[in-house]
């Protein structure tokens, strides 16, 4: 029904772009069409227009005499019954008269000719969807821009397929206030705004305002961690988790939306809820395709400071990327989405000469070897794919189409859907274009009853298909799969935490859910953690026939590896799930260790057991001896582990007295040990003399005090006589 209503949407601004070209005149009366046909073309492509005499209805016998076209260039005589236009560059109608052999029962077709809308650039100007509340002025603004010509912009209420009643506007904003919202349910105003240019091109930027409710809801609680979602997938990843680990699992409660995951009212409704529960602690599940729009708004909490980076550093390089905004990874998923390109082995055999994946990725492995190779298919009647890339009466639809934004019925940003490089994009596009241009796909639309046919009508090549692809392609034999002529990702559902009082039990979760392999390995997909994924691929168990039993997942892991994500080094997991303390990791470094998760926030001294650590972002300084400032105090540490005794301590040529650790200042007598020590200003002394402290002196030799000798004692030319080390009298 959503795709339908965009598709009759896109019919409307099509016609209506039409209608309001300057100059346009109808040389015939409405009544006075037979046959009529929308045709969509892109600027600067040549156009065939072909009349479908099975739809003229004509009487018996009638024969083709002549056929006069009618086009802004005036009119053409022609025989055919097809006509090209060379190089359109505008919209326009174009007519055409047929008469029989007799110049009797004439017939009357009318074409429309839309150009592509392509040539302009329209987006709205932060979000589509703005969440406001009761009474609040929202201003809605859209960037456009085009090759050709001004450009006009036209606002209207309502969504863009429900018809163009009363212009709002005619600038690039429009302000409008939200309406009052006393119920307990968001609300929503549809707004849309027509940029058109002078050659008829247009385009359409829609908009929702969801209005908050006044009424109150009742708090959440702040001892659980709540899971905002929109179907029942996590309860899978629960069931693993709770598996494994019983106690991560026993405070999570799920809120689920009964609405699109990629829809702009899962966002409205997400908001909502945790602006209203500023205290609890929600993970959040986002579609790849709202990845963005949902962390632009600044809520969700870093992943690095909770410790989950290093944990999630076995994930595949582009799920990294995909959940990073800004420069912080601020999402994790649990599961690798990438692309393959599944293929028929039999058609491969027969038309290129083999089957076997390497060889035959070898031939598809570029744009050029890929065109080339639906040629070769062609000629012997099969159609490279389905469901790829075509034009409908609506606009360009298809997977490729939607690779590369080329599509008038999706308003998704795909970007983090699939992942594509800029390089890929070009492959795409290349390859979408000749698709349509030479007719290498079936037609069929995605999801599509045809679609569905397609797959086993022996009379396809090739599918592009995700890792969902075995539940909703059926083929009726065994397939074969290799990388295609790019990398890609299609989809995925990731998780973010928006911070409260339960953060640490939100992390627990997430760090079991997309980092530990032993969970994740039983989620059912290619899980996002390369040894969990080999794990996988080395149980040999494909979810779909594949020829000569191909191990798909192997397939899906090298393409997942290829994806464009950045290059880095896939390290081993640093600290176990369950340790804690102080910890050595598998790269030899200690860590301080809260329940498995690296404490990467703290820094300074940390008291484990009977020893206190000098750490920096939660990672022992065991190469770090000497003076170590806290606070106002120097501490000596020695390895990474900071002294807490009274002791003496060599740094250079000097040698500190420490009280409990830290540097001391003292000028006196100091116990160290057994030993009782005359210290400068905190520095051990060597010397032997008689030391005054208090009314007394005592005997100090090489700076000890010998409290233990009675007897006499030479010093400066003189004898003493000392009693237990003290000074009593001068004896000569």
């Amino acid at each position: 029904m959503k795709k339908m209503k965009k598709l009759l949407a896109l019919m409307c601004i099509a016609i209506a772009a039409l209608i309001w070209l300057p100059g346009l005149k109808f040389p015939v009366e409405a009544g006075g069409i037979d046959y009529e046909e929308m045709v969509l073309v892109e600027s600067g492509e040549d156009v065939t227009l072909s009349i479908n005499l099975s739809k003229l209805n004509l009487p018996a016998g009638f024969e083709v005499g002549s056929c006069n076209w009618i086009t802004d260039g005036g009119t053409v005589s022609a025989d055919g019954l097809s006509y090209t236009l060379r190089n359109v560059t505008k919209s326009q109608f174009v007519y055409v008269s047929i008469s029989d052999k007799n110049s009797r029962d004439g017939k009357f077709c009318e074409f429309y000719i839309y150009v592509n809308s392509s040539n302009i650039t329209a987006k709205a100007v932060g979000n589509n969807t703005v969440i406001a509340n009761s009474g609040e002025k929202v201003t809605l603004k859209v960037s456009a821009s085009s090759n050709q010509g001004k450009l006009t912009y036209t606002w209207y209420k309502g969504q863009s397929y429900g018809g163009d009643v009363g212009q709002l506007g005619h600038k690039a904003s429009y302000t409008c206030t939200a309406p009052v919202n006393k119920t307990k349910k968001l609300k929503t105003e549809d707004y849309h705004c027509v940029i058109s240019d002078e050659m008829g091109n247009s385009s359409t930027v829609s908009f929702t305002v969801y209005v908050n409710s006044t009424a109150k809801e009742s708090k959440l609680k702040t001892n659980k961690v709540y899971i905002l979602t929109w179907d029942s997938q996590v309860e899978q990843a629960i069931k693993a988790v709770n598996k494994i680990y019983p106690s991560y699992t026993k405070n999570i409660e799920v809120i689920k939306y009964e609405v699109g995951g990629g829809s702009a009212e899962y966002y409205a409704l997400v908001q909502q809820k945790l602006a209203n529960n500023p205290e609890a602690t929600f993970i959040v599940l986002m579609d790849s395709a709202k990845l963005d729009v949902l962390l632009s708004t600044g809520v969700f909490t870093d992943l690095d400071k909770l410790g989950l980076t290093d944990a999630y550093s076995q994930s595949y390089p582009y799920t990294r990327k995909a959940g990073t905004y800004k420069g912080k990874l601020v999402a994790m998923t649990p599961e690798a989405t990438p692309g393959a390109f599944m293929f028929d082995p039999d058609i491969a055999q027969k038309v290129l000469g083999t089957s076997d994946p390497e060889k035959v990725q070898k031939m598809i492995g570029t744009a050029d070897g890929y065109l080339s190779v639906a040629a070769k298919m062609k000629e012997a009647g099969y159609y490279m794919t389905s469901g790829a890339s075509k034009y409908t009466m609506s606009g360009c639809e298809g997977i490729l189409n939607n690779m590369i934004g080329d599509t008038s019925y999706s308003y998704e940003d795909n970007s983090k859907v699939f992942m594509l490089s800029e390089a890929d994009k070009k492959t795409v596009e290349k390859i979408a274009k000749a698709t349509r241009r030479n007719g290498y796909d079936t037609g069929s639309s995605m999801w599509s009853s045809a679609w569905v046919a397609d797959m086993t009508s022996g009379k396809v090549f090739g599918w592009f298909s995700g890792t969902w692809g075995q539940y909703s392609i059926t083929f009726d034999k065994p397939m074969a799969a290799c990388q295609g002529p790019f990398a890609y990702n299609w989809g995925g559902t990731y998780y973010a935490i928006k911070s409260g009082r339960q953060d640490e039990a939100a992390v627990q979760f997430l760090k079991a859910l997309c980092c530990d392999p032993s969970v994740m390995r039983s989620l059912g997909d290619l899980p996002n953690n390369t040894v969990a994924a080999q794990k996988v691929i080395s149980k040999g168990k494909n979810p779909a026939a594949m020829k000569n039993n191909q191990n798909i997942y192997k397939v899906f892991d090298k393409m997942a590896r290829s994806i464009n994500g950045g290059s880095y080094k896939i390290s081993k997991p640093k600290v176990s799930l369950t340790s804690n303390g102080i910890v050595k990791g598998s790269d030899g470094k200690y860590y301080y260790v809260k329940k498995g998760l690296i404490q990467s926030g703290r820094s300074g001294f940390i008291k484990v057991g009977k020893k206190t650590y000098y750490i920096k972002k939660g990672v022992v300084q065991n190469k770090k001896t000497g003076f170590v400032k806290n606070g106002k105090k120097y501490y000596y540490v020695k390895k990474g582990v900071c002294s807490t005794k009274n002791e003496f301590v060599k740094v250079g040529k000097k040698t500190y007295y420490l009280n409990k650790g830290a540097k001391n200042t003292k000028t006196g007598f100091v116990k160290v040990g057994k030993a009782t020590y005359y210290v400068k200003k905190g520095l051990k002394t060597t010397q032997t003399a008689f030391i005054k402290n208090g009314r007394q002196e005592y005997y100090v030799k090489n700076g000890v005090w010998k409290k233990s000798y009675t007897g006499n004692v030479a010093y400066r030319n003189h004898v003493y006589y000392v009693k237990k080390g003290v000074k009593v009298k001068k004896v000569r």
